[in-house]
């Protein structure tokens, strides 16, 4: 399992997150919620924030 799909294994549906919160699982945090973003996983709920709808 990569790296990106590992965070993803701890994302829930409906919950909204902090970039701080998602550093627990990824060390390339930035990198990873924009690809996450780019395949339409996470929506952007605010400026710091991101939605797993």
């Amino acid at each position: 399992m990569g790296k990106l799909e590992e965070l993803k294994s701890h994302l829930k549906r409906g919950k909204i997150y902090r970039r701080t919160e998602l550093m627990e699982w990824s060390k390339s945090v930035d990198r990873h919620i924009h690809s996450l973003l780019n395949d339409g996983t996470l929506k952007k709920a605010l400026p710091w924030n991101v939605l797993l709808p």
